[in-house]
């Protein structure tokens, strides 16, 4: 993974983020004003309850999606940044003469059927 892959997806959190800290900024000042509009026309009847579970709800998954679930791609990201560079020391490894026991077995066998081969046996 390269660094515009890592930008690309610290653009999306940083933006999920300050989405969601607007969206929390509202919600802090509306419902006050809906629970007064409320508790002052009708209160009898305490319908600001419903705007404030629909959009509670709605800002507790937008908390999880910008914070909790960002840190669990970071996660993933870190892993998945280990598992290439594992990969990358085995190729180098290889390529600098450090073979596979296996791979150095594979090329001894076909040494000895190379010895034992002999072209009278193809007529």
């Amino acid at each position: 993974m390269n660094d515009e892959h890592y930008y690309k997806q610290a653009m999306k959190t940083v933006k999920k983020k300050k989405e969601f800290r607007s969206n929390a900024f509202a919600f802090t000042v509306v419902m006050p004003f809906l629970i007064f509009i409320n508790l002052w026309t009708s209160p009898g009847y305490l319908w600001f309850l419903w705007p404030l579970l629909g959009w509670g709800m709605g800002l507790a998954f937008q908390y999880y999606d910008a914070f909790v679930q960002s840190e669990k791609n970071s996660w993933e990201d870190h892993e998945v940044q280990k598992e290439m560079e594992r990969m990358r020391m085995r190729d180098r490894r290889f390529l600098n003469g450090e073979k596979r026991r296996d791979e150095l077995d594979e090329r001894m066998d076909l040494r000895e059927l190379r010895r034992d081969y002999d072209e009278r046996d193809l007529v």
